[in-house]
């Protein structure tokens, strides 16, 4: 599912307008059936957005200023008043490897 959202129609609408940025994403079968959802990175909250491009089925956050780099982090999501089978599993958008460049902008 995360991957059709990659198509020409939302890449400016939801994180890929940002690839830079780590991003953590929480797709449901339809979220209207959940209450909330937090996210804690390492013992402090993120804001958690909400998408929806046909449906509510998105909740994802920038969780790039929140995590220690080259270490191990620790991510608690709770999604409360959640049916069953609703929840499709937690996913990682990482941002692309930086590619170091020259003075001149040549690699």
């Amino acid at each position: 599912m995360i991957e059709t959202w990659r198509d020409p129609y939302y890449h400016d609408s939801f994180v890929w307008a940002r690839p830079d940025r780590l991003w953590f994403m929480a797709p449901l079968v339809n979220s209207e059936r959940t209450e909330s959802v937090t996210l804690q990175v390492n013992g402090k909250p993120v804001p958690v957005r909400h998408y929806c491009p046909y449906r509510p089925a998105m909740h994802y956050a920038d969780i790039t200023d929140h995590v220690r780099w080259g270490e191990d982090n620790e991510l608690r999501l709770e999604l409360t008043g959640l049916g069953a089978d609703q929840f499709l599993g937690p996913y990682l958008d990482y941002p692309p490897v930086p590619v170091k460049t020259s003075p001149t902008g040549r690699a």
